[in-house]
């Protein structure tokens, strides 16, 4: 029989753990009822086997585990992404948890509290920004300013504000009115102005949310706002649990989608 193997089967098994509930490699062996060294024994080369020789005894179950971690593939796909390079594998671990945050937010989103507002700071007419989109709320073109704004009646004083665009997550300042009626994105700036965005990059639909919780928000996303880098997939995942493990009091979540295109030259 042709020996199950599975190249740099050790950062794989890491990926595993860094996507599903498993806290480590030794959870991974207790899956399978044996020491922690047993499997860390499969990821060696010996004079007797390849390095990440898996014992056919053990191959359904490692495959059961990756499919748990990527419900949407076939077995034949798991296979061919266990046995092909680390990137792949971690390329699909990336789309699933993109994809279940996704999910996850449209499906708890409320969809008709926000507004695009143009900031006007040259003195030209910008384009009507509820111009009529068959993708999402509103078109609106690249490299202009504006800001958002969502109306809320719910209590909870921790705002994350995210933009998803065609490439990335990433974090976007916000901030409550003073009545916490009104979510700003962005909040004043120091001169009690407000402040403004710009998508100069990503044409196409982005999706803007204001995510409001009466619970503190993991530490990693107020540090992903301050160095302005995009999510991580480690991220993402801990954003999802954080939306799933809330109560339906906790959290509010809105959202408005804008379509950047390239301005129309008058």
């Amino acid at each position: 029989m042709t020996p199950f193997v599975v190249p740099q089967l050790l950062e794989k098994l890491k990926l595993l753990v860094r996507h599903s509930g498993r806290s480590g490699v030794g959870d991974i062996a207790a899956a399978f009822g044996i020491s922690e060294d047993a499997v860390r024994y499969w990821t060696k080369e010996t004079a007797s086997q390849r390095a990440g020789t898996v014992p056919q005894q053990r191959v359904e179950g490692l495959l059961a585990m990756f499919g748990e971690a990527l419900p949407d593939q076939t077995e034949a796909n798991l296979i061919a992404l266990l046995q092909g390079p680390t990137s792949d594998l971690e390329d699909a671990f990336r789309l699933q948890t993109s994809t279940s945050l996704i999910d996850l937010l449209a499906k708890s989103s409320e969809q008709s509290s926000g507004r695009l507002i143009p900031v006007n700071e040259t003195g030209l007419a910008l384009v009507v920004a509820n111009r009529l989109s068959r993708n999402a709320h509103c078109q609106f073109p690249l490299g202009r300013n504006f800001r958002l704004e969502f109306d809320t009646k719910q209590r909870g004083q921790h705002i994350l504000g995210l933009q998803k665009s065609p490439q990335a997550w990433g974090c976007v300042e916000t901030a409550l009115s003073s009545d916490k009626r009104i979510v700003h994105l962005p909040g004043a700036t120091e001169t009690g102005e407000f402040g403004s965005l710009d998508e100069s990059d990503d044409n196409g639909v982005s999706t803007f949310y204001a995510i409001q919780s009466l619970r503190r928000f993991p530490a990693a996303f107020e540090r992903a706002l301050l160095d302005e880098v995009p999510l991580s997939r480690t991220d993402l995942s801990l954003l999802a649990q954080f939306i799933g493990d809330a109560a339906d009091n906790e959290i509010h979540i809105m959202a408005f989608s804008v379509e950047f295109n390239s301005p129309v030259s008058s």
